[in-house]
């Protein structure tokens, strides 16, 4: 017999979501999945794998922290979150250049007027 929230089906149905380009379905799933069991890992990394993809960087950080929660060893979600900070350090570090060579030239044109 079929079980709606049994979560083996669930994990089942939302994995055939994402290989067809269903991923809003396959998040929702996923989602549910974790309000029958939020101590699911593998779920919270496939989730925090999925909000990191779409650029939802804060649900990625707090999916991927849960899990070294859990599984403090958890290389996955270490791996993950160092990943996330270096992509942060260089998009900070590419700004505050823009930021400097705007300055230069504005100083530059300054200096010709």
């Amino acid at each position: 017999m079929l079980q709606p929230d049994h979560v083996g089906h669930l994990k089942n149905l939302a994995a055939l979501a994402l290989e067809v380009g269903e991923t809003e379905d396959a998040i929702g799933l996923y989602r549910k999945i974790l309000s029958l069991n939020p101590s699911d890992v593998d779920t919270l990394l496939v989730v925090g794998h999925l909000c990191e993809q779409y650029g939802q960087t804060e649900n990625a950080l707090l999916h991927f922290r849960s899990v070294l929660e859990k599984e403090p060893g958890n290389a996955q979600a270490a791996e993950a979150l160092e990943r996330i900070k270096m992509e942060g350090e260089d998009a900070n570090s590419a700004a505050k250049s823009e930021q400097m060579q705007i300055a230069e030239s504005t100083a530059a044109r300054q200096e010709l007027q």
